[in-house]
């Protein structure tokens, strides 16, 4: 008796220690998934100099092919940071232009990410000046932020702007009536010529990223993707050959002013 006893008292143990193995087992595998996912929703971050000395910071995130982020210039009082919105490609070439409430452009960053380090230029639109633009890569931790927007949040207008002499676009957007809107692209060349690219206003079906065949044409479309600040306008057939005025185009990242 006392050894059936002592066998069970034994078996009895055996299974607890078991319980908690597999117990502390299932709860290590959401901690390891939830770091991973947390890793995931950090941006980029760079520090460096324009011209060897401005100091910046960069940080942003990336979604396809558009970069979101923010500029901030370290030496200013104020140390604001400015909003940036541009793309990217597979080879690592990045396009930045940094926004102001009004959709001007003050600043456009080009260059190449090799890793750990970033090397370009930073060009004014208004004094038309270009200086070099050297970064190395930061482990500072800024969580992504939420791009996304929704159906019901993208009516209004978009603008953008090289400066008043430059190049300049509008993008209006309208609910017509339940699920449905009308939009218009309106955009201009640089001074003297202002030569014109434009989309007649046209009812779609709404959504917040679509493509639109230009009617009466053989191959002129493009993609509207709208994001909580902005709407980015690319071509998906390449560019519309005789559509438009000479140099004039309706593509580009239209700021949301309205």
């Amino acid at each position: 008796m006392k050894r059936l006893l002592h066998l069970g008292f034994i078996l009895l143990l055996s299974c607890h220690s078991q319980t908690e193995t597999q117990t502390g087992v299932e709860k290590e595998q959401p901690i390891a998934e939830a770091e991973k996912t947390e890793q995931e929703n950090y941006q980029v971050a760079w520090e460096g100099k324009i011209n060897e000395k401005t100091a910046v910071f960069l940080h942003y995130q990336i979604q396809d092919e558009v970069v979101v982020g923010e500029l901030t210039y370290v030496d200013t009082k104020e140390k604001v940071p400015i909003r940036i919105i541009g793309t990217t490609d597979e080879g690592g070439d990045f396009r930045l232009m940094e926004f102001d409430k009004t959709g001007n452009i003050t600043g456009i960053l080009t260059g190449t990410s090799s890793g750990e380090v970033f090397t370009g230029h930073w060009f004014s639109p208004k004094t038309r000046k270009e200086w070099t633009l050297t970064m190395s890569k930061v482990d500072t931790l800024i969580r992504a932020e939420r791009i996304e927007t929704s159906v019901e949040n993208i009516t209004g207008a978009y603008h953008y702007q090289y400066t008043e002499a430059g190049r300049q676009g509008d993008l209006d957007i309208a609910q017509v009536s339940p699920g449905h809107m009308s939009f218009g692209i309106f955009s201009v060349t640089e001074d003297p010529a202002r030569n014109m690219a434009q989309i007649e206003t046209d009812t779609v079906r709404a959504a917040t990223d679509f493509i639109y065949k230009v009617p009466e044409s053989d191959d002129c479309a493009f993609r509207i993707r709208f994001f909580k600040e902005f709407a980015f306008v690319n071509y998906t057939k390449g560019y519309c050959e005789g559509m438009f005025g000479h140099n004039a185009t309706i593509d580009g990242v239209f700021y949301k002013v309205k």
